[in-house]
């Protein structure tokens, strides 16, 4: 029966318009009627029946309570199924309980002994830590959410595009688990943790709104290292007023909500620094422009093709003039994906930099055509420590087997960016370089100090 079930998701994929796919699908008799095969005996905590979970969770909120703690209690939930539910019709049940079959083993797995849990809907399941802080909860929620997606689709592969697992995870004082109308402490327990996500939403909506409409964009000068030439200027999200709040902001925020609102600033950012790119072209030549974009907008692909899709409004007499730089590349990231990501930009930019700050991730880019630099960051470098001068010159090395050009950023003292120039780095830039303005600048005075060491006075060799 599974296997007719894993087939017809296949076509449901393909149908184009999931939400009408039960209309021209057949889907097999049997899976309303065949039973689904009983699997092996959980190996620990579920309860299944409510009056048990009550007693385990009346024993842990009695045990914090006379501790003067809070339970840690969360849910794991499974998203994303709302079309292929709605095309099933009355044979969803058979899915969802082959979903929960799989998310079963795999939690019942991850959970530690003391720990509980049991079925929250068709998709879903409740989850009391005995033992755990919130911290160290919230690191388990992460985990089992990963384990039971790879799970589901190790059995059906066919709702990788659909299919979302995610945690909430909370700390659930007793007192406010014994006060309200709930007539047991399961709903106590649920409703509790669905007013605390709504609560956790809502302040993290306002400080999203806060970093979004909120900030500066500067543009920062760089210089070429040997000519102390300004070459580019670097957009730069100015987070003085912002840090603090995209601080808080992550820390309320689930992974998906950071990442699309990360996704926004980068749009918001591109837009503002072509609208300074076209204001200043407008009186000057020759302002190139450095912007940009986190790896986690281009790695998910609906923010990826919002991106490109700014991108294909760039005039064609712009794309010499601007450059796009990938910041936050995780050491995680594999060459493939990463090169599959460059194939896409690299067509509508002429420039094209990646961040990195990590060995595994250098060493993922290298032998990718079309990167023109790697960049890494200098603020809060001690010039005075000797050891980095040799890792500046070793990230040199790096790139110039692979004949890549090199960016430093951030240079907030003389003697970091003179280090940077000494280790060989094409382009420096930095509060210690040029303060940062408004407006892009075509030229900008470098400080005696860079210029008494310059010791070249020829032009800026082309990139």
């Amino acid at each position: 029966m599974l296997d007719e079930l894993r087939a017809f998701l296949g076509r449901l994929r393909g149908a184009g318009e999931p939400d009408r796919a039960g209309e021209d699908i057949a889907i097999p008799a049997r899976l309303a009627s065949e039973p689904q095969p009983e699997g092996d005996e959980p190996q620990t905590q579920r309860v299944e029946q409510p009056q048990d979970f009550d007693l385990r969770l009346a024993q842990l909120s009695s045990a914090a309570r006379a501790a003067g703690a809070a339970v840690v209690a969360g849910a794991v939930e499974m998203l994303g199924l709302d079309d292929i539910r709605a095309a099933l019709g009355d044979r969803w049940p058979v899915l969802a309980d082959a979903i929960m079959a799989s998310a079963d083993h795999e939690l019942s797995q991850a959970l530690r002994p003391a720990d509980f849990y049991r079925r929250n809907g068709d998709v879903g399941f409740i989850v009391c830590f005995a033992d755990l802080g919130v911290t160290e909860a919230r690191a388990a929620g992460e985990d089992i959410s990963q384990r039971i997606r790879a799970a589901i689709l190790r059995d059906f592969p066919e709702l990788a595009t659909a299919l979302k697992v995610e945690p909430f995870i909370a700390e659930v004082s007793p007192e406010r688990l014994a006060r309200g109308s709930a007539t047991s402490l399961i709903e106590a327990l649920h409703g509790s943790l669905g007013d605390m996500r709504h609560e956790a939403q809502q302040v993290a909506k306002r400080y999203r709104a806060s970093l979004v409409t909120n900030f500066n964009l500067i543009f920062v000068p760089a210089i070429h290292a040997r000519s102390r030439v300004t070459i580019y200027n670097r957009a730069v999200l100015e987070t003085t007023a912002g840090c603090a709040t995209l601080e808080q902001f992550q820390a309320l925020a689930d992974a998906k909500q950071v990442t699309q609102t990360l996704a926004e600033l980068d749009y918001i950012v591109f837009t503002k620094a072509l609208t300074a790119l076209h204001k200043a072209l407008k009186s000057r030549r020759g302002v190139i422009v450095l912007i940009p974009v986190n790896y986690s907008t281009l790695a998910v692909r609906a923010t990826q093709d919002e991106y490109v899709r700014l991108l294909d409004m760039l005039p064609p007499a712009y794309q010499r003039l601007v450059g796009l730089e990938i910041s936050g590349v995780p050491a995680t990231a594999t060459k493939a994906h990463l090169t599959t990501i460059v194939e896409r930009l690299r067509p509508h930019v002429k420039w094209l930099a990646v961040d990195v700050q990590s060995l595994e991730a250098r060493g993922a880019l290298l032998g990718i055509d079309g990167i023109w630099a790697l960049s890494c960051n200098l603020a809060g470098a001690n010039s005075a420590d000797p050891r980095l001068l040799p890792r500046l010159r070793e990230f040199v090395s790096t790139a110039n087997a692979s004949r890549l050009s090199t960016l430093a950023h951030g240079a907030n003292s003389i003697g970091a960016a003179l280090a940077a120039c000494d280790a060989g780095f094409t382009c420096v830039d930095g509060p210690a370089v040029h303060a940062g303005s408004d407006v892009p600048r075509v030229a900008a005075v470098s400080p005696p100090q860079l210029r008494a060491a310059a010791g070249t006075t020829r032009a800026a060799r082309r990139w």
